[in-house]
Parts: structure tokens; C-alpha cells; sequence
């Protein structure tokens, strides 16, 4: 090749002007680079049944022996499908022009734009979201503006020796893998929540002594949201619509028209963040724009631990549990 310009000039007037496909058929667009021919012809038949690579004990000699003897056998088998007549053809319509491809290709299109509108990645603020898990980018993300951020670490390299020269951490490009935290210190002492739980079952006794209480009348039960949010395990594969009728499924099977109660998660100040940072031990979770078709593919620790997801959680729980007959109230943050 680096002397074809000399050796066969008429070849290299071919290569300079686009004719540089191979053909094994006549079908529309048949023509293939010759890697690709290469590949489909003699690398197929070395690694075939009786192939090179199949076979053992095959050293030097006989490597070459094979490869030379290839145009020979070519020609050989070709002689055999013409007496046979068994040679083998293909149609001469195109793979992608076949109804079976373009129906595969209309399903493949719609599922795209399904995905994209029950996302709407363009619909949202300035900051960066990832399409297939929904979540948000922290500030500190810069990972869109890496060109940028490589111009400027070339900029800082000149005039330094090499062996001066520190590549620093707080100049490179932040992605959105990087976990954020939050130091927890300075608390407010946790509550004896033991002590209370014993003064209101004494409490309860008492009055159960007092007054009796009639088995036939409606039971009707209060329940703590937040603690009902804790109690169900998430898998990582379901959507949040799975994960919704898992809480259905509990309620309807442990309680009986109960009323729940949320607390607000963002609203502001709250006499509860206390125990919120002291139960996410410094966790902050990233911001996660979901619809009830998206997969969970966070941890439900993470999750919970952003109070935007928490709170967008809550009401999406919470409007799925009073289409359930539930009644829901929303506390507003204190």
C-alpha cells in the first residue's frame, strides 16, 4: 500500500476516487470495506469447524501451507456448488428494507419516545438531570463544562516543571457520581421515645379499667406516615407505581380505614431536623425527578435522605392511598 502510487497507479486513481468497496453480490449497497470482507471471508473460515484456530499441533508450516492453499480451496468449493448446483444465493432486497426490520425499527421508535415523554427531559430548570434515572446534579456538577475546565488546567501547566507541577482535585471535573455529605455535629439530644411509649401504654390501661369498650364498635386507626415510609423495604427493580401498591397492600392488611399522617419535609425549619440529619448521618441524596413508570434504581436510604424526594414521595404516596379509601393529612413543617 505505500507503494501503490508507484507500482499501480491505475488502483491508486481508484482508492482517490471512492472506489474502495468490495462486492460479493449485486445487491444496493453491498459494497463493504475490505476489513469487513476479510472478516466475513477469511477470518470466518479460520475460525470455523476444521478452521486454524480449531485444530492442534499446527505449527509454522503448516499455518502457511494454509493460508497459501485458501485461493485454491476457494475455487475448488465453487466448482462443487456449480456441478451440485447448489449454489448459495441471497435475495436481493437489503436486510434494512425487509418488513420484518422495519417493523423492529417502528417498535424501536416508539419505546424511544415513550421513554422520553414519560421523562420530559426538557421540561425541567437549567440544571443537569440524567434521562434514565431522573437524577438531579448537584451545583457542583461541572461535568458539561469539561472542554472548559481542560483548557484552564492547560492554562495553570504553563511555565511549571513537571516535577512541579500538582494536578489539584477542586480544578478537575466533578461528575455527577460524587456523593454529597453534610457534617453532623451539634445536635439536639435524641428523645428517651422509650420512657414515652411506656407512660402511654400505662396510660392506656388505666383507662381501658375504667371505661369497657365495645367489641362491635369501628376501630379507627392513626398512623405515624413517617414511620410507615421506613417499614416497607424497596427493591431495586420495581417502578414507583410497584412500590406504591406494596404500602396499598400493607395498609389494607394490617388496618382498617385508617387515617395517616405525613409531616411537611420542606417547608422550611422544623422542630424535626434534628432527628432527620441525625437518622441520614450526614447523607445528603441527590435530587430525582420520578413518574410512577420509572424504576427505582436508588437505594431507598439515599432516596429518602433529599427532603425534595421525601416530600414528592409523600404526596405521590399519599394521593395513591386515598384513591384507596385512605384518608391522608399532609402536616405542614413546623
Amino acid at each position: 500500500m505505500q507503494t501503490l502510487q508507484e507500482q499501480h497507479p491505475e488502483v491508486f486513481s481508484a482508492f482517490l476516487a471512492g472506489y474502495h468497496v468490495l462486492r460479493q453480490s449485486d445487491r444496493f449497497w453491498a459494497g463493504l470495506s475490505t476489513d469487513i470482507v476479510i472478516e466475513q471471508t477469511l477470518m470466518r473460515s479460520m475460525k470455523s469447524v476444521g478452521g486454524l484456530t480449531r485444530g492442534r499441533g499446527m505449527g509454522d508450516s503448516q499455518q502457511t501451507q494454509w493460508l497459501l492453499s485458501r485461493p485454491a480451496c476457494a475455487d475448488m468449493n465453487s466448482g462443487m456448488q456449480e456441478v451440485t448446483g447448489s449454489e448459495n444465493t441471497t435475495s436481493g432486497q437489503h436486510a434494512e428494507s425487509s418488513q420484518s426490520r422495519m417493523r423492529r425499527d417502528d417498535e424501536d421508535m416508539r419505546s424511544i419516545l415513550n421513554f422520553l415523554l414519560s421523562r420530559d427531559p426538557f421540561a425541567c430548570d437549567e440544571t443537569l438531570r440524567s434521562i434514565s434515572t431522573g437524577v438531579t446534579a448537584d451545583q457542583i456538577v461541572n461535568s458539561d463544562r469539561a472542554k472548559e475546565v481542560g483548557y484552564t488546567i492547560l492554562e495553570s501547566m504553563k511555565d511549571n516543571a513537571v516535577t512541579d507541577y500538582t494536578f489539584r482535585k477542586k480544578e478537575q471535573v466533578v461528575i455527577m457520581g460524587v456523593k454529597a455529605s453534610a457534617k453532623v455535629d451539634g445536635l439536639l439530644r435524641e428523645s428517651d421515645k422509650a420512657k414515652l411509649t411506656d407512660a402511654l401504654v400505662s396510660a392506656a390501661a388505666q383507662e381501658s379499667e375504667k371505661d369497657i369498650v365495645d367489641e362491635t364498635s369501628d376501630i379507627e386507626y392513626v398512623l405515624d406516615g413517617g414511620s410507615l415510609l421506613h417499614r416497607i423495604p424497596w427493591r431495586r427493580s420495581d417502578t414507583f407505581v410497584a412500590i406504591g401498591q406494596t404500602y396499598v397492600e400493607y395498609v389494607q392488611r394490617m388496618y382498617m380505614k385508617p387515617r395517616i399522617v405525613f409531616d411537611g419535609y420542606n417547608d422550611g425549619p422544623s422542630n424535626k431536623d434534628a432527628t432527620h440529619l441525625r437518622r441520614s448521618c450526614g447523607v445528603v441524596g441527590p435530587t430525582i425527578r420520578f413518574n410512577p413508570e420509572m424504576v427505582c434504581s436508588a437505594r431507598k436510604e439515599y432516596f429518602l435522605a433529599n427532603p425534595n424526594n421525601k416530600q414528592a414521595f409523600v404526596q405521590y404516596l399519599g394521593d395513591v392511598l386515598e384513591k384507596d379509601g385512605c384518608q391522608v393529612l399532609m402536616h405542614k413543617g413546623m
